[in-house]
C-alpha cells in the first residue's frame, strides 16, 4: 500500500522485538544496508523503522524474534517506554535510554528520522498519559523497597542498618536495596550508620557501601559504629533497618529488643526485614512477643508485598488494554488526551484501581508457620 500524507504515520511502523541480544549473520548483514533505529538494553534489543525499510527483511521463525506492524508495533513501543515490558516492571530508565538512542539515529539518518518523528512524538505523549493516569500507583515489587515505603522514610533522615552478609560474602540483598533506595531524589538520606555484632562483618559491609559511594550510587555520609554502641545509634537514627535473620544470634536479638524498648526517642521506627529462616522466614517468638512500638515486622512486609503484587496485576491488565487502545486510535488518525485516557480507565477499571493504596479492611490473611 502506497503511503500518502493522509495516512497515519503509525501505518508505516514496523518493529522487530528481540528477546535476546544474539542475532544471526543474515540479520546482521541486512541491518548493515538499512536505516534501522535501535533501542537496546543490557538484555535485549528492538529494531524499528518504516515499512519500506523492512520490505526485504529476512524471514525468520526463530523463537524470541517477533516482527510487529502498524497498531501492534505502536502498542508495543508504548509498553516498552512505560517500563512494562522490562524484567522489573515499571522501571523508569528505559524511556530516557530510548530517546537518547533515537536522537543519535536521527543525526545519522535525517530522512528516515523525519518520517518517523511524528510517531515518536505520539509515543512520548501516550506513554506519559498512561504513566500519569494508570501506572502512577504501580510500585516496584521488591522486598527492600516495600520495607522502605512501609517505614515512611523521609528525605534528610538518619538511617541505621544492622547489616547482614550473604553466603557469598556480599552485603545482604535487602540491606543493599534499602541503601540504594534511600539515595534517590525523594528519599535522600543525610546519613547511614552501619553495625553488626561481628566487627569484621560490619567492616565488610562498610567497605561495600564505600564502593557504592565512590560510584555515586550513595550520596550521603556513611559511618560504622560498634554493636555495643547500638543504644546511641538507635537514639540518633530516624529509621533502624535490621537485616540480620531472626534466630541467627539470640543474644544480639535480645540486645536489639532491649535497646529499642528502653530508648528515649519515641519518634523513630524499627523495621525488621528478615524472619527466622527455620520458620519459613516468619518472625521468631522473641520478636513476635516483645510488643515493640513503632515496629514493622517481616509479616508486615510480606503483607505489603502481597498487596503490591495483586494491585500491580490489576494496573497491568488495564495498562495492556490501554497500549492496544493507543495503537488503534493512532492508526485511525486520532489522538489521545489525558481526559480521554481518564475516560478509558474509568470505563475499564476494576475495584482496586480507585486508589494507589489497598483499603484497610481488605488485608490478606498470611498463613502462620507450623
Amino acid at each position: 500500500m502506497a503511503y500518502s500524507p493522509r495516512m497515519a504515520p503509525e501505518e508505516k511502523l514496523v518493529v522487530v522485538n528481540f528477546r535476546t541480544k544474539n542475532t544471526f549473520p543474515a540479520l546482521n548483514e541486512w541491518r548493515e544496508g538499512h536505516a534501522v533505529a535501535v533501542a537496546e538494553s543490557c538484555a535485549r534489543q528492538v529494531w524499528f523503522g518504516t515499512a519500506e525499510t523492512f520490505a526485504d527483511f529476512p524471514q525468520t521463525n526463530r523463537p524470541g524474534i517477533n516482527v510487529l506492524h502498524g497498531a501492534q508495533a505502536y502498542a508495543f513501543l508504548v509498553k516498552l517506554m512505560t517500563g512494562m515490558d522490562s524484567p522489573k516492571k515499571g522501571e523508569t530508565n528505559i524511556k530516557g535510554q530510548f530517546f537518547a538512542q533515537w536522537d543519535a539515529f536521527k543525526e545519522q539518518d535525517p530522512k528516515t528520522g523525519k518520517v518517523l518523528e511524528p510517531v515518536l512524538q505520539h509515543l512520548k505523549a501516550d506513554s506519559r498519559s498512561i504513566q500519569n493516569q494508570i501506572l502512577s500507583g504501580h510500585k516496584m515489587h521488591e522486598h527492600g523497597l516495600a520495607a522502605r515505603d512501609l517505614s515512611g522514610l523521609k528525605k534528610g533522615a538518619t538511617v541505621l542498618l544492622v547489616g547482614h552478609l550473604s553466603r557469598h560474602g556480599n552485603i545482604g540483598e535487602y540491606g543493599e536495596k534499602v541503601v540504594r533506595s534511600i539515595n534517590n531524589r525523594s528519599h535522600q538520606a543525610e546519613r547511614i550508620i552501619v553495625t553488626h555484632p561481628d566487627r569484621q562483618v560490619a567492616k565488610q559491609i562498610m567497605a561495600e557501601l564505600k564502593l557504592l559511594k565512590d560510584k555515586k550510587i550513595i550520596r550521603c555520609s556513611v559511618e560504622e559504629v560498634s554493636f555495643e554502641d547500638l543504644p546511641i545509634a538507635m537514639e540518633l537514627a530516624d529509621y533502624s533497618f535490621v537485616d540480620m535473620p531472626m534466630g541467627e544470634n539470640t543474644s544480639a536479638d535480645e540486645f536489639m529488643i532491649n535497646v529499642w524498648q528502653s530508648r528515649e526517642n519515641k519518634e523513630n521506627t524499627l523495621i525488621h526485614m528478615r524472619g527466622n529462616p527455620l520458620r519459613r522466614a516468619y518472625s521468631d517468638p522473641i520478636w513476635e512477643e516483645a510488643g515493640l512500638d513503632n515496629y514493622i515486622s517481616p509479616e508486615d512486609i510480606r503483607r505489603e508485598m502481597f498487596e503490591r503484587g495483586r494491585f500491580n496485576k490489576e494496573l497491568s491488565e488495564i495498562a495492556e488494554l490501554a497500549f492496544t487502545h493507543c495503537g488503534e486510535v493512532r492508526l485511525a488518525g486520532g489522538c489521545l488526551s489525558d481526559r480521554k485516557m481518564r475516560d478509558f480507565v474509568k470505563a475499564h477499571r476494576q475495584g482496586a484501581i480507585t486508589s494507589a493504596a489497598p483499603q484497610d479492611g481488605d488485608k490478606p490473611s498470611i498463613p502462620q508457620p507450623r
